[in-house]
């Protein structure tokens, strides 16, 4: 996964998430990725406070 955080012009920012599944990657591993991503996300107004 690649996260970027962009200070915007005028104050403010914005994020950009970016993942992918690689072959051979298991439903269930996937699962574990999207739900770290969801976590993630959900997390950021903490990080960016």
């Amino acid at each position: 996964m690649r996260l970027r955080l962009i200070d915007a012009r005028g104050g403010g920012c914005f994020f950009i998430v970016a993942g992918g599944r690689l072959p051979g990657v298991s439903d269930s591993q996937w699962q574990l990725v999207r739900d770290a991503i969801v976590a993630g996300v959900e997390n950021l107004p903490d990080l960016v406070a």
